[in-house]
């Protein structure tokens, strides 16, 4: 079974529906299929950014962003960073140029057995150590989606 882990981005998408319709309907297709076959993993950072950018971008009430956390929370596995995530985060941003805070994810993603990082943000198609980053939203990637989300 592919474990895969989700960036802040999905999380966003999949509650805006005011924006680009198309990305909200694969984020939200992405999370259904990742909860349907349990694959899906949620580093702890992903939900405090989803918190902080719901509610100071997308003007979210408080309460509102907690009840999506909530559910997400209840839906997939949670995992918090440890200090080696720190350590792996920063020799990855010296060794391969990646952002500290999106090692830091990737990290976390990779130490809870992850073989993709489902992001808009990272390197497409990249693999890292064990962990591919793959864009959800890149039409190119639709059949990639559909291989690694066949149950």
């Amino acid at each position: 079974m592919m474990l895969a882990g989700i960036d802040t981005n999905i999380l966003l998408y999949a509650v805006d529906n005011t924006g680009d319709s198309e990305k909200h309907r694969r984020a939200v297709d992405l999370l259904d299929r990742l909860a349907a076959g349990a694959r899906g993993v949620l580093p702890l950072q992903t939900l405090t950014e989803f918190y902080s950018v719901a509610v100071r971008k997308y003007r979210a009430s408080p309460e509102q962003a907690s009840r999506y956390i909530d559910v997400w929370s209840g839906v997939f596995p949670v995992r918090e960073a440890v200090f080696a995530d720190v350590v792996d985060a920063m020799r990855i941003h010296r060794d391969h140029g990646v952002q500290f805070w999106d090692g830091m994810i990737w990290s976390v993603v990779r130490r809870a057995g992850g073989r993709v990082l489902f992001s808009e943000d990272l390197q497409d198609g990249r693999e890292l150590e064990g962990v591919r980053f793959i864009n959800p939203f890149a039409p190119a990637n639709a059949s990639v989606l559909e291989d690694l989300l066949a149950f």
